[in-house]
């Protein structure tokens, strides 16, 4: 019996570090948006999810502003800007109408590494931002008066 633990323990070490066990993932696969009537001055709102999955990229993603990152979307485009960074991120595009709502997107996780960050770039009331993603397996975004609002939801 002695020797299944430790045989055990050695395969989870192992493992562990293959899978990368020591790195938190970030756990967001599912997300649903509304915008008041009046938000954006009833203007549509291009918003984007960045995942990132690999170290290097997530520091510059951290500190990348809302205007440097819609200038290198106005640049290469989605799919141009994750050519750039080798496939090491994912960008999911969306476009809110005013007064629309999406009840539930499941964001389709085209690699199957660890996800080490989340980000959103959106372009709302004038000015374009970014925020990191909450660590939940739905989030919400709602566009309103305020600003942008994330929750987290259950995925029930």
């Amino acid at each position: 019996m002695r020797q299944f633990f430790l045989i055990f323990a050695l395969l989870c070490v192992s493992c562990g570090s293959v899978l990368n066990f020591g790195k938190t993932k970030l756990w967001v696969s599912t997300v649903r948006y509304s915008a008041t009537d009046e938000a954006n001055g009833k203007t549509v709102i291009p918003f984007h999810v960045v995942l990132i999955y690999d170290e290097k990229n997530v520091d510059e993603f951290k500190k990348m502003s809302g205007d440097e990152f819609y200038k290198k979307i106005l640049d290469r485009g989605a799919s141009g800007l994750e050519r750039d960074y080798q496939d090491s991120l994912q960008i999911f595009e969306f476009h809110v109408m005013p007064g629309g709502k999406l009840e539930q997107t499941p964001l389709k996780d085209k690699r199957s590494e660890i996800i080490l960050e989340g980000m959103i770039y959106a372009q709302y009331q004038g000015k374009t931002f970014q925020k990191p993603l909450l660590d939940s397996r739905g989030i919400e975004f709602e566009f309103n008066d305020k600003g942008v609002e994330l929750k987290p939801f259950d995925l029930g």
